[in-house]
């Protein structure tokens, strides 16, 4: 295929005759190519793997600590048996209050198991070496068939800070689900 210009008109050719394009044309074809291009590689959203059942206070056992490093807290707690007390997204900042999200995999999906990996972001909180950091990850699994909990422990004074706290779980570094948190100590005292 050969191309060369003439004036304000673009001459095309492949040896079995010449097609006549204006410069406008040729320009949008460009940008109709180009609004493809652009479509065709945009980042599909992941489809809706997770079900949120549930959200606000719970109860729930304290079974151990796991150590986690890049924590605020150093730890992970694996817990028994979490018991909803409350549906609530308004969260009172009080010693021994556990907040979260309970959650699953949608029915009628080919897993038996997904990883996921959950984000808690909060207002800045000063571990016990003195670092400042706004967010907690770890990794974890929801099996098909159980409910997974994920969810906050106020167990010191130093971790407990009002403001917008908000669960992340991601899939391969996509988000499947979201849910706020709003921590204050102007508040009636927990139901536990």
């Amino acid at each position: 295929m050969f191309f060369f210009e003439k004036k304000n008109q673009k001459t095309f050719g492949h040896g079995l005759g010449q097609i006549m394009v204006t410069r406008h044309l040729a320009a949008a074809s460009i940008i109709a190519c180009l609004v493809f291009l652009s479509v065709a590689h945009a980042e599909v959203p992941a489809p809706n793997l997770l079900v949120l059942d549930d959200y606000g206070i719970y109860a729930a056992k304290v079974v151990k600590d796991i150590p986690a490093p890049g924590s605020n807290t150093g730890v992970t707690a694996l817990i028994a048996e979490p018991q909803l007390l409350l549906h609530t997204h308004s969260i009172c900042a009080h010693l021994g209050t556990q907040f979260g999200i309970k959650i699953r995999l949608r029915d009628g999906l080919p897993y038996n198991s997904l990883p996921v990996s959950v984000e808690i972001d909060h207002p800045a909180l000063t571990n016990s070496h003195g670092q400042k950091q706004d967010r907690d990850d770890h990794d974890d699994v929801v099996y098909a068939g159980a409910a997974g909990w994920t969810g906050w422990l106020f167990r010191d004074p130093h971790n407990m800070i009002a403001g917008i706290w908000t669960f992340i779980i991601r899939h391969d570094g996509a988000e499947l689900l979201r849910q706020s948190f709003d921590v204050r100590f102007s508040c009636a005292a927990p139901i536990a």
